[in-house]
């Protein structure tokens, strides 16, 4: 693909794969379909490609979106000629069987497939390396770059440390959002592109000197180099890092975005791409595009643990209508997550489902970028038009069946729920808990026509080239109650004779006041942000709905009221209203299923507001009954009793702390605490632990402390806190992979602190533990003793020994090493290039890996 768009990529040929064994014969012989040593020769001949020559593997599930294999199928070079040739095709597709091979194909879960093999001629290059487009620790704006002089080998194999280079381009992150750079091999760009460009340039290697016959001579260099110390380097010049970013920044986008690992090669002259496959760890891609609209701004853990399932489950439905069994491996609770408590969709999972039902691959960038999806090749999609016309029939019932659930459903719920609240203030905290499920129960199809009903009418207005200002807009709540907001304000104006007096004529007009009273009652369910029910409803800020009454009253608002309608109506001909009529009762249903849906959320706001005022009331009735129980002599056991009681319902503190807790959290806390109204339990209920896809799962607290008053207390504090910095912090559009990006963090190791060794990281995590020294692969480690193992190198062939571990120490190697790759593949943190690390650190000793900073610390 990087050929054929002009990128400077060694020609070569592909041998087709052909079957290496039958599946469960792990040590099987290549058969006898090996080409002869005739077969390869013609296409060298005709393709004047001569030796000396690299043969690569090709195999399936290689350099995959989700498995790079990184070093566990062998590269042959310099194969100088044809006996070689043959035995070098033979070793590499061999090698498809090798142990280590076939266990890292088990442990992801590959299927055995065929090995190819790709041939190419060998560059002798003066310097080669690999280079990240983007920061494979947190997905940063970063572009990565390792080399060393002579072949890529060096870096990759992770028994060298080589320069390493993190450049950032000033501006880029934001740059590329609402923009595609079309793209244009860089070396065509000529030879001034690129420079004058501002960029940072951090160095935290070593630089090198070659000397004599290949070996290295190393001389430390400050970790924080300009970029005019970076030119005095003796490998990489700055006209070559110019290109290499340039390069990287033209390929990423040549593949929709998606961020790179390139091995790269300069050989004096050019600079050849050998390869380039996807940054494995820096999946799934997370988007705010659309979820930015749906969810805005930081989120309360109780808004997100009901919100998620609803509505990952909707969308789940919708695409396994139009796809069917195609989707049964697609987990859909993955649709949707939170990072730095903002709303993501997950653009790889996304993305996937657009292949599957035959859209363009600018569906991709239209998630990361916001471009247009662009037409569908008819071809692809037909295999999806009888799903499609599944999804269409359900949306053109969308209206009817609405309208049949709406009186059969959600009026009746509705009605259910006013009553209830009429008389909350009897309902134990069991009936509170019934309560909000139910709710939910009803959210689930509410919150379907609320998905797919918008869809619909975005649908018809495209087809129909309809304005979205032709719409009518008498059924959606906001506009409406604003509208009546103004009919209110005109009579108050009407009724006093200067400004002045509106205030005063409001508080001694009884006819008004019950009229706004109406109003509020209407219209209160609504709120800021509708999908948040951690945000106070209008009906719990009437003094702010009143000045604004007042205020448009002073302004004389409400005489343009029916502007927009006659607009609407009166300026369209014929063929226009005609088309308004496909999308008019579709957008009125919308407006139905947008008051409904609100009116739900504002009913589950106000029943988890009535468990908070529960708690509080209950708390105070527990204190008056311990203070007249002390007037008596009671057993020790009593009082233990009462205590334990009173922790147990001390949680909330502030109106509206309950919204920080997750639903299973305050679920089964209510049936561990409820039972203190009757002195008897709620609900008999088995305990279990909190679900795992909660948002603050690795806080899960034992059976025992579990409900306790200080640790719940505690955990809704540390939320509030983490909450507050999460609403001032700039929010990424894309993240790539589950951490949130890092600008420049800082490296929290000093040659002065003993106690701190620094390295390059290599992947993100944090852990403690004890290290175990391993000189060799071979090292034997019990089951279940977990150490932080310390390692001269590490090459593909340590993958068995790296997979045991729960840190890693490499004395040499860089982020773009096999091990290093595997490390952040099964996100086990790890830091390369730990000067001394196989004889400062001994069997035993207590250390902390972190693989953010690329720090160890001695503990």
């Amino acid at each position: 693909q990087l050929k054929k768009a002009g990128f400077n990529v060694v020609k070569g040929f592909v041998l087709p794969a052909t079957e290496v064994g039958s599946r469960g014969n792990w040590n099987k012989e290549v058969n006898s379909s090996l080409p002869t040593i005739n077969s390869p020769l013609p296409k060298l001949d005709k393709m004047s490609i001569n030796f000396p020559l690299i043969v690569r593997s090709s195999a399936v599930g290689e350099d995959s979106d989700n498995s790079s294999a990184a070093g566990q199928y062998q590269t042959i070079y310099p194969v100088k000629n044809q006996t070689e040739l043959l035995e070098a095709i033979n070793i590499c597709r061999q090698s498809y069987w090798l142990p280590e091979a076939v266990a890292y194909r088990r442990q992801r879960e590959i299927p055995d497939a065929e090995m190819a093999v790709l041939i190419q001629p060998y560059i002798i290059s003066q310097v080669a390396g690999v280079m990240f487009t983007r920061n494979p620790l947190d997905g940063g704006a970063k572009i990565i770059i390792e080399a060393l002089p002579g072949g890529a080998e060096k870096v990759v194999g992770g028994q060298f440390s080589p320069v390493h280079l993190e450049i950032v381009e000033e501006g880029r992150g934001k740059k590329e959002e609402g923009k595609r750079h079309p793209p244009l091999p860089p070396f065509e760009r000529g030879e001034e592109e690129g420079k004058g460009k501002n960029w940072i340039v951090t160095q935290t290697s070593t630089n090198f000197n070659p000397v004599g016959d290949g070996e290295l001579n190393l001389k430390e260099k400050d970790k924080n180099q300009s970029l005019e110390q970076v030119k005095n380097q003796d490998i990489l010049p700055e006209k070559i890092i110019q290109e290499l970013v340039n390069q990287a920044e033209a390929i990423e986008v040549f593949f929709h975005g998606l961020p790179q690992d390139i091995e790269w090669c300069w050989d004096g002259e050019k600079i050849w791409i050998l390869q380039s496959r996807p940054i494995t760890n820096l999946r799934p891609i997370w988007t705010r595009t659309i979820a930015a609209e749906v969810i805005p701004g930081a989120i309360h853990p109780l808004t997100w643990s009901i919100n998620r399932p609803l509505t990952c489950g909707v969308w789940g439905e919708i695409f396994t209508i139009v796809l069917g069994e195609k989707v049964a491996k697609l987990d859909f609770t993955e649709t949707a997550t939170l990072l730095g408590s903002h709303a993501y969709f997950n653009a790889t999972l996304l993305g996937e489902i657009f292949r599957m039902m035959g859209l363009p691959e600018q569906g991709l960038e239209f998630l990361l970028r916001g471009q247009k999806m662009g037409k569908p090749p008819l071809g692809k999609v037909l295999p999806s038009l009888p799903g499609l016309w599944r999804l269409i029939k359900k949306e053109m019932a969308v209206d009817r069946e609405f309208e049949r659930d709406y009186y059969q459903i959600f009026i009746p719920a509705l009605q259910i729920l006013e009553n209830n609240f009429k008389q909350n203030s009897s309902q134990s905290l069991s009936e509170l808990l019934d309560q909000a499920e139910q709710i939910q129960a009803w959210l689930k199809p509410i919150t379907f026509y609320n998905i797919l009903g918008p869809i619909g009418l975005a649908i018809r207005r495209s087809l129909f080239r309809v304005s979205e200002e032709w719409l009518p807009t008498d059924t959606a709540p906001e506009i409406v109650s604003i509208r009546e907001l103004q009919k209110l304000a005109v009579k108050l104006k009407m009724a006093t004779n200067y400004d002045g007096e509106i205030e005063a004529e409001f508080e001694q007009n009884q006819e008004l006041q019950r009229e706004f009273q109406q109003w509020l009652e209407s219209y209160g369910y609504l709120s800021e942000v509708g999908t948040d029910i951690a945000v106070a409803t209008w009906g719990e800020k009437p003094d702010n709905f009143r000045e604004l009454l007042f205020a448009m009253a002073r302004k004389g608002e409400g005489e343009k009221d029916n502007f927009k309608e006659s607009f609407s109506v009166r300026s369209l001909n014929l063929w226009q209203r005609w088309r308004l009529a496909q999308c008019a009762k579709r957008a009125r249903t919308k407006g139905k299923i947008a008051e409904v849906y609100g009116k739900f959320l504002a009913y589950l706001r106000l029943t988890f507001l009535a468990i908070e005022i529960k708690v509080k009331s209950q708390k105070s009735k527990v204190k008056s009954d311990e203070r007249q129980e002390n007037l008596e002599v009671k057993s020790q056991k009593s009082k233990v009793k009462n205590d334990d009681l009173q922790e147990n319902l001390e949680v909330f503190e502030e109106k509206g702390d309950i919204f920080y807790l997750e639903f299973e959290e305050i679920r089964q806390w209510i049936l561990t605490v409820g039972w203190v109204e009757e002195r008897n339990p709620t609900k008999e209920s088995l305990l279990t632990p909190l679900e795992k896809e909660g948002m603050f799962s690795d806080r899960l607290l034992d059976r025992a402390g579990m409900f306790s008053d200080r640790l719940l207390g505690q955990l809704i504090c540390e939320r509030k806190e983490q909450l507050e910095k999460d609403r001032d912090r700039l929010v990424p559009s894309v993240v790539y992979g589950n951490v949130l990006p890092q600008e420049n963090p800082e490296i929290a190791a000093t040659a002065e602190n003993a106690s701190i060794l620094s390295g390059i990281p290599a992947s993100v995590g944090s852990v403690e533990g004890y290290v175990k020294v391993c000189r060799s692969a071979g090292v034997s480690i019990a089951e279940g003793e977990n150490p932080i193992i310390v390692v001269p190198y590490t090459d593909a062939g340590w993958a068995p020994l790296l997979l045991k571990a729960k840190g890693i120490i490499a004395e040499v190697g860089g982020q773009l090493s096999h091990g290093a790759i595997i490390a952040r593949e099964y996100g086990i943190p790890a830091v390369m290039n730990v000067s001394g690390a196989m004889t400062r650190l001994q069997d035993g000793q207590k250390v902390r890996v972190d693989g953010y900073r690329g720090t160890v610390e001695l503990l």
